[in-house]
């Protein structure tokens, strides 16, 4: 029997004050005296809210703004999850990288040898790579296929940009390999031999005409030699000299000034010739001629050499190409002989090991490390093997910044400081808002989860929202980075991956084997360690015993072999016997251990320590390298010896980001003065800080230097320990006193009687972070 249901009309009269069960009547369930509650509660209700309505207004409009909020942010989630899942949301592409390439397994064992790997890209062949192109053997062919590959509409190769019209001033292919022919052959009239006997040295920024100098050297099978001032004071007497050197190109009149300070110290010297025209006058002419050189324009030369056509002398393999001068630990540079063949080996073993991320024709990269030092050269070499195009700044590197988004590169070779300040710029804008540091950390998340499966992309709506900036401070284009010289935080580059949308590469490498011996793989989204072989490589480990490190628990000294290692120091065959075996190994010095998925991991240095006087061992360049993360160090520079028990620091502040610090004790110091500098609460901070890292990345007590002097960049280059803006450090074992410490305002035993006396004797520089470091290259982590 189906049960029927009645509705009786209610009246809803609620008259005030009185008791609302009298005037409402409720539905009546058929069969019971019960009526439902649910009218009544109702009705109750709303008279209530009516009548404290003024005082809960706030109440309601604040609920309805808090269910707006959850329900958009709910609502916005599920697009984002359903358009991830299309991969597509802008209409944008999206490049999968590192295609075939299997992570779990990136180098195999060499003859079966568990300590010795190589690369599997070379695992097909079973063979070393040699070159990459059948048209390019030495560097006299790379510019040649580079113009017959380059961009048929514009041959653009060499750019400098013009800070005057905010421009690049351009010159094609055509116009360098004319230009590089006639300088070269206006070498010959002034006496350089068509061979591997003469040499020339280039004392130049990078800049164009200094890639003019040296490929038109290419043309003669003239041996060029790069000078540069971290190398010490006396570097280029020493370098011509002994290579026996009759010419030398110079950028600017301050290098001519030097060279005329040491002539006495020249013995082989002839000509000097200047990149800028503009700057010679009769009174320079005269000055040179004093000293018993003469002076020429790279104009000048030029036109020699056009008037004077000669038939190309192109080198062999075999031949030397260039000799790389680096510091190393004796007093004196030492020349790493580099032949053809070494070079070209490492610019195809780059482009191999890069797979589809290699160099194209409509690749435009930024030139920043310097030329002097391998890392870049082979960088440039690689570009203009496919025709592609590199730009110069300026050479102000106040206005790096700015130019580089103007210049808009897709390739660019950098180093950890670099990418940390971008780093720590992006971590200051959100510091104090959690609104923008919870949409950093979803848009990171986001990104992550991305480059796990091997996808690059600049098309989320994490880019729009958060990263666009980011890559923009970078010109916007940036596809690839390819980083050395010194080790990257990790947490740096797995955070940069995802912000700025494209590959990052660290290579760890050295001089003696023209740059990279082993970098990360296309697609390797994982930290700490520096990839494998390269194709170019064999790598092994062998025991160092006096640090406990064995061969046989996959841990010990770094040693490489291929076509890529040098031929030997230059007159030093005693030098070269401590570095090259009679088997063609070369000793790197750094301490590795193979990982699980066979890359290569930096654990320690065999060079370049020292002992406390309780017995500890220290890795300076280790500990450098890891207190620079500090967000108050801008610089730094550690240093110990035998008879102390602990250590001392040299640091530069992070001004800007100190700056930016909301405290009071912060905001009331000078931080432009000795006195605001050296202010005990800075010195706190930064010590306080030290230790929360060295907490953090497992540094010992002993390690992290118990006294520190704060200095600013102006007041250390007149102690002569800023070059370029850059913190010179020594390779070593007993590191550099800064001369001329008066201008530093501080004594330096008194400030280290309690921890540590400085050194007096007196070490060549190197760069902090884009020179060698000991027999190191710019082109290696460390």
């Amino acid at each position: 029997m189906h049960r029927q249901w009645s509705v009786i009309e209610c009246s809803t009269t609620i008259q005030k004050d009185e008791d609302i069960s009298q005037n409402v009547q409720l539905p009546k369930v058929p069969g019971t005296d019960q009526f439902t509650s649910f009218g009544v509660f109702g009705l109750m209700f709303n008279a209530q809210w009516s009548n404290h309505a003024r005082t809960s207004s706030l109440v309601r409009h604040w609920i309805v703004f808090t269910v707006f909020i959850i329900g958009s942010t709910y609502i916005l989630m599920k697009l984002i999850k359903m358009f991830k899942r299309k991969l597509v949301l802008s209409g944008g592409k999206v490049r999968v990288i590192g295609r075939g390439i299997n992570l779990c397994q990136q180098s195999y064992q060499y003859k079966d040898n568990p300590v010795e790997r190589m690369s599997l890209l070379a695992l097909k062949t079973k063979t070393l790579i040699t070159h990459q192109h059948e048209d390019v053997f030495t560097m006299y062919d790379v510019l040649r296929r580079g113009q017959r590959f380059t961009d048929k509409y514009d041959k653009k190769c060499l750019g400098r940009f013009n800070p005057k019209t905010q421009l690049v001033d351009w010159l094609t292919y055509d116009q360098v390999l004319t230009r590089s022919k006639h300088f070269s052959d206006g070498l010959l009239q002034l006496g350089l031999k068509p061979s591997n006997e003469s040499c020339m040295g280039i004392y130049s920024i990078n800049r164009p005409e200094y890639v003019i100098s040296e490929y038109g050297c290419y043309n003669h099978s003239i041996v060029v030699i790069p000078i540069y001032d971290t190398l010490g004071a006396n570097v280029a007497s020493f370098i011509a000299n002994q290579a026996e050197m009759t010419c030398i190109t110079c950028d600017k009149t301050s290098r001519i000034d030097q060279i005329i300070e040491q002539a006495s110290q020249f013995t082989t010297l002839k000509h000097i010739i200047l990149m800028d025209s503009e700057q010679i006058t009769d009174q320079l002419r005269n000055k040179v001629s004093t000293c018993g050189f003469q002076l020429h324009t790279m104009q000048e030369v030029e036109m020699m050499g056009q008037k004077n056509p000669q038939p190309d002398h192109a080198p062999s393999v075999n031949d030397l190409a260039i000799i790389c001068y680096t510091s190393g630990t004796t007093s004196e540079p030492k020349g790493v002989m580099l032949t053809h063949e070494n070079v070209i080996a490492s610019v195809s073993n780059i482009s191999i090991h890069l797979m589809e991320q290699q160099a194209t024709n409509n690749d435009v990269m930024i030139s920043i490390l310097p030329l002097a030092h391998m890392f870049q050269r082979i960088g440039e070499a690689s570009i203009f093997c496919e025709g592609g195009k590199t730009v110069y700044y300026s050479g102000d590197i106040q206005q790096l910044a700015t130019e580089i988004k103007l210049i808009q590169p897709t390739m660019l070779l950098a180093v950890p400081r670099l990418l940390n300040r971008i780093h720590d710029a992006i971590y200051n804008k959100v510091r104090g808002n959690i609104i923008k540091k919870y949409l950093l950390r979803l848009a990171y998340q986001s990104k992550r989860r991305d480059l796990e499966r091997r996808i690059i992309r600049t098309d989320t709506i994490w880019d729009m929202l958060v990263f666009n900036k980011v890559r923009a401070s970078l010109g916007g284009r940036v596809r690839l980075i390819c980083v050395g010289s010194a080790p990257l935080s990790h947490n740096v580059l797995d955070f940069l991956r995802c912000a700025l949308g494209c590959v990052i590469s660290e290579g760890y490498g050295q001089t003696e084997c023209v740059g990279p011996c082993t970098a990360t793989l296309m697609g390797e989204y994982t930290t700490g360690h520096i990839g494998p072989p390269m194709a170019s490589f064999i790598v092994k480990l062998v025991d160092f015993a006096d640090m406990g490190y064995y061969a046989a628990d996959r841990k010990g000294e770094i040693l490489v072999k291929g076509p890529v290692v040098f031929k030997g120091y230059y007159k030093m065959p005693e030098k070269t016997a401590e570095t090259l075996d009679s088997d063609g190994w070369l000793r790197t010095g750094d301490i590795g251990e193979w990982t699980d998925n066979g890359t290569l991991k930096l654990i320690d240095r065999k060079k370049n320590i020292f002992k406390l006087s309780q017995g500890e061992y220290i890795a300076p360049e280790k500990i450098e390298n890891t207190l620079i993360n500090s967000r108050y160090v801008m610089q730094i520079f550690v240093y110990g010896e035998s008879l102390k028990s602990s250590l001392v620091a040299i640091v530069i502040p992070n001004t800007p980001y100190i700056g930016t610090l909301t405290n009071v004790k912060f905001r009331q110091l000078e931080l432009n003065s000795k006195t605001g500098l050296n202010h005990p609460t800075l010195k706190e901070a930064i010590i306080d800080d030290f230790k929360r890292i060295g907490k953090r990345t497992g540094l010992k007590s002993f390690e992290l230097p118990k006294n520190i002097y704060r200095s600013s960049i102006a007041i250390m280059r007149k102690a002569a320990i800023i070059v370029d803006g850059f913190l010179i450090k020594t390779s070593a074992d007993n590191r550099r006193k800064p001369k001329d410490t008066q201008h530093l305002g501080v004594d330096w035993n008194k400030h280290a009687s309690k921890q540590s006396n400085y050194p007096s004797e007196s070490h060549n520089k190197i760069m902090a972070l884009v020179g060698p470091r000991g027999d190191d290259d710019g082109g290696g982590a460390h």
